[in-house]
């Protein structure tokens, strides 16, 4: 007899099309396609222009977008620091031992728990409080990033201005609990980016 194979952990830009697209506005559907984004992008700020320039919001929603990762920041710092048994500030070490500890059983655990119609289910939740994670671990790494504000909040990204490079960091979170982006470790992309020199 055949042994059963466990279950697949669900393509990356089919996770984002069931947890995450169906929260986006019309005005945020013309802004983004439903594809998951580049680890990297390389923008063109005109001259005489700043990175305010980039964010499609007003000020009032960047405030919004603002208030919204600093309170799943807060939260992530409490939910996954007792995942990993890690106390804050978070660091580069909480990275890593996510890394450890997030394989594919555990995605699929988290998914099994996951109701797409419901806007705190476990997955999207999981999923953005990595990223918020993620985001204040390459802040603390790379101090002269900025964050460029767009809705959904999980549509903002780090920027950095000398090399106009935007970081859409809860994009990489969502690689990392989809398939084959579990096999890809944050860390790696953390430091590779400190290794462009960008740091």
């Amino acid at each position: 007899m055949v042994p059963d194979q466990p279950s697949p952990v669900p393509e990356g830009n089919a996770l984002f099309r069931t947890f995450f697209y169906p929260w986006y506005d019309d005005n945020a559907r013309e802004r983004h396609p439903d594809l998951l984004k580049t680890d990297l992008e390389e923008l063109e700020l005109q001259p005489g222009s700043d990175r305010s320039a980039l964010s499609p919001l007003g000020p009032d929603a960047q405030a919004t977008a603002a208030r919204r990762i600093e309170t799943i920041s807060a939260a992530a710092t409490a939910d996954l620091g007792r995942y990993i048994s890690h106390r804050p500030p978070p660091s580069l070490a909480w990275i890593n031992a996510l890394d450890n500890v997030l394989d594919h059983d555990d995605i699929l655990r988290i998914l099994q728990g996951a109701d797409a119609r419901d806007y705190s289910n476990p997955y999207l939740v999981f999923t953005c409080e990595l990223g918020a994670l993620t985001a204040d671990c390459l802040l603390t790494e790379c101090p002269q990033l900025t964050w460029l504000y767009d809705h959904p909040y999980w549509e903002s990204a780090l920027f950095d201005e000398t090399s106009t490079t935007r970081i859409p960091v809860f994009h990489w979170a969502i690689k990392r609990m989809s398939s084959p982006g579990f096999q890809e470790p944050l860390s790696d992309k953390i430091n590779a980016f400190r290794e462009r020199g960008d740091c």
